[in-house]
C-alpha cells in the first residue's frame, strides 16, 4: 500500500514511525513512496493521516538508514543461475528432517473441489505457464562439497495425473477419493532426483473434480501454496479466454532471496550479533517444561484439537483490541501465551511467533520457504494481568521484528533450545486466492476447499512442540491446537482447547485479574 504527502516536526515523525512498529506494522521505502503492511484494522485513520504528512521525512529517514540494504531484500549478480545456497529457512527443515539420507514426508498441502465445467486442456496449460514462472517448480535439493544447494533446471516435468472415478458407485468414490489423496500425500519425495511439487484431479462426475497440490516444505510455505493456487486460476482462465497469460510482478525468486540472504549474512550479524549474544544467554535456560507431556506411543503422528471462535465471539475480541489500541492477532496471542506460562507453572518464557517473511512488496507473489519465527519474550510478574502481559508482547514482539534473524538460529547444527518452544501462528488472510473469493474464476466454476482426512493431517508435521494456528473465516476464527500424537492424548489435547477459550474469556472480561489466579482445567 502506497502513501502520500508530508510536514510534520522531526520529533513527531519518529514518534509516528515508533508508535506505528510497535503495533507490528511494516514502513519501507520503494521507488521515492512509503509503503506499508499491517495487520488488519492496526492502523486508526489518525495514524494514516499522520503517515502520509509526513511521508517525505520517513522516505528520507529509511532511505538513509544503513539497515536498509539488510532488511529490504534485493536482486543482486548470481555466479550461476542454475545453483543457490539454501536459505536459512530452507537449511533448518533440510537438517530437521534429515534430508540428506531420508525421504521427505513433510509436505505443503491443498486440495479443492471444483463444481461447474472444467477444461482440462487449459488446466494444463496454466500449469505449465506456472512451472516456466516459479523457479522452485524446477528445483532440487543436491549435496555439493558436502552442503546442500538448490538446483534450478530449465524446464521440468511436472504433469496434471488425472484419475477418472466416474464409473465407480458413489459409496465406493469417496472411498477411493480418500485413498487416491492419501497416496498422494504421503508418498515420500526424494528432492535430490524428483520434482518437488505434484498435482493430482480427480473426476468425481462430469462437473465435479478434486484437485490436489502436493509441495516438498522446502520450496514452499502455506502463503506460497495460496499464491500458487490463485495463479494457476488466474491463468487457467485466461487460458480459456485465449489471451495471452499474465500475472503480477515478480522480480525475485526464492533462490534470489537465498543469494541475498547469504550475501548480507556477516553485515547483519555485525548489526544484529551484540543483541543476540545478550539474548541468546537470557533465552538459554528458557525451554518450555515438558514434564506435563503424556507419553502414549512412539509412532509420531500429529493430531488437531480444533478451534472455532463463532461471529460473537470474534467481534467480542476484535472491540476488546480496538479499545486497546492493539491487533486481533496480538490479542489472540496473548491468551495462548497466558494459557502456557500457566499450564506450565512458570514465570518467562520465549514464544515463537510465526510470520509469512515477506519484508517487501517484491516477494508478495514470489513462491518459496520464506516464513519464519520471531522469538518473543515473556515475563510475568506475580501480580501480572492480561493488560500487563499484552504490553510486554507487544514491546517483544516489535523488538524481535526489528532484530528479526529469518530462520539463522534454527538452521544451526545445533539450533539452541529456545527454537523449539511451543508456536503461534497466525494464517493471514489471502484475498486473491479464488477458493475463498470466487474473484477471477469463470462464472461456470465454483471452487471451495476440500477438506483432507484426519489420516492425512495426522501424519504431517514437525517432530517439535505442539502449536497453535489460527485465522479469520468470514466473520469467525478457525483454526487448530496442533500436537504431537506420540507425546499428547486426544483428551489432554481437548483440555487445552478448552482452557484457550477459558482464557480468551476472561481476558475479555476481567482484563486485570492477575492470571495466576487463573485456573488450567
Amino acid at each position: 500500500m502506497e502513501l502520500r504527502n508530508s510536514r510534520l516536526p522531526m520529533d513527531r515523525i519518529l514518534s509516528v514511525i515508533g508508535s506505528v512498529r510497535r503495533k507490528g506494522v511494516h514502513l519501507w521505502a520503494e521507488n521515492g513512496q512509503l509503503r506499508y503492511k499491517a495487520p488488519r484494522g492496526a492502523l486508526t485513520p489518525e495514524e494514516l493521516a499522520q503517515l502520509a504528512r509526513s511521508r517525505s521525512e520517513i522516505v528520507d529517514l529509511l532511505e538513509r538508514n544503513a539497515d536498509a540494504e539488510l532488511s529490504e531484500p534485493r536482486l543482486l549478480a548470481r555466479t550461476s543461475r542454475d545453483r543457490a545456497p539454501l536459505s536459512f529457512a530452507q537449511l533448518a527443515h533440510w537438517r530437521l528432517y534429515d534430508l540428506r539420507d531420508q525421504p521427505s514426508f513433510c509436505l505443503g498441502v491443498a486440495a479443492v473441489r471444483l463444481q461447474g465445467k472444467l477444461n482440462v486442456t487449459a488446466l494444463r496449460g496454466s500449469i505449465r505457464e506456472m512451472v516456466r514462472r516459479h523457479e522452485v517448480l524446477r528445483t532440487r535439493v543436491i549435496v555439493e562439497n558436502d552442503e546442500p544447494v538448490q538446483v534450478i533446471a530449465e524446464s521440468c516435468d511436472l504433469e496434471l495425473v488425472v484419475s477418472d472415478l466416474t464409473q465407480l458407485p458413489e459409496e465406493a468414490r469417496e472411498a477411493e477419493v480418500s485413498r487416491i489423496t492419501e497416496a498422494a500425500v504421503l508418498l515420500p519425495i526424494d528432492i535430490s532426483s524428483e520434482p518437488l511439487a505434484r498435482l493430482k484431479l480427480l473426476k468425481l462426475f462430469e462437473e465435479e473434480h478434486i484437485l490436489v497440490l502436493v509441495m516438498e516444505h522446502i520450496i514452499t510455505d502455506q502463503f506460497s501454496v495460496n499464491v500458487l493456487l490463485r495463479d494457476i486460476f488466474t491463468g487457467y482462465k485466461q487460458a480459456l479466454q485465449g489471451r495471452p497469460f499474465a500475472f503480477p510482478n515478480m522480480p525475485m525468486q526464492l533462490s534470489d532471496y537465498a543469494v541475498w540472504q547469504r550475501s548480507t549474512h556477516q553485515a547483519w550479524l555485525e548489526r544484529h550479533g551484540p543483541y543476540w549474544h545478550e539474548r541468546a544467554e537470557r533465552y538459554a535456560a528458557l525451554r518450555l517444561p515438558s514434564d506435563l507431556q503424556l507419553q502414549i506411543s512412539t509412532h509420531r503422528h500429529w493430531g488437531s484439537a480444533r478451534v472455532h471462535i463463532d461471529r460473537s465471539g470474534t467481534e467480542e475480541l476484535s472491540q476488546w483490541c480496538r479499545g486497546r489500541g492493539t491487533t486481533l492477532v496480538m490479542g489472540a496471542f496473548t491468551a495462548y501465551v497466558a494459557l502456557i506460562l500457566r499450564w506450565c507453572a512458570v514465570s518467562r518464557g520465549v514464544f515463537l511467533y510465526q510470520w509469512n517473511g515477506r519484508t517487501s512488496a517484491g516477494m508478495e507473489n514470489s513462491l518459496g520457504y520464506f516464513a519464519s519465527a520471531l522469538y518473543v519474550y515473556a515475563e510475568l510478574a506475580e501480580s501480572g494481568n492480561f493488560l500487563d502481559l499484552l504490553q510486554c508482547l507487544t514491546e517483544e514482539y516489535c523488538k524481535a521484528y526489528e532484530h528479526a534473524d529469518y530462520s539463522y538460529w534454527e538452521a544451526q547444527v545445533n539450533p539452541p533450545e529456545f527454537t523449539r518452544n511451543t508456536c503461534f501462528n497466525w494464517l493471514s488472510r489471502n484475498p486473491g486466492l479464488p477458493v475463498e473469493s470466487g474473484e477471477g474464476l469463470p462464472v461456470d466454476l465454483v471452487c471451495s476447499k476440500f477438506p483432507l482426512s484426519p489420516t492425512i493431517r495426522n501424519q504431517l508435521g514437525r517432530d517439535t512442540e505442539p502449536y497453535m494456528a489460527l485465522g479469520e473465516h468470514g466473520d469467525v476464527i478457525l483454526g487448530a491446537w496442533n500436537y504431537p500424537s506420540h507425546r499428547f492424548s486426544s483428551g489432554l489435547a481437548e483440555r487445552i482447547r478448552n482452557c484457550y477459550s477459558v482464557f480468551l474469556q476472561e481476558m475479555i472480561r476481567n482484563p486485570q485479574r492477575p492470571i495466576r489466579e487463573l485456573q488450567v482445567l
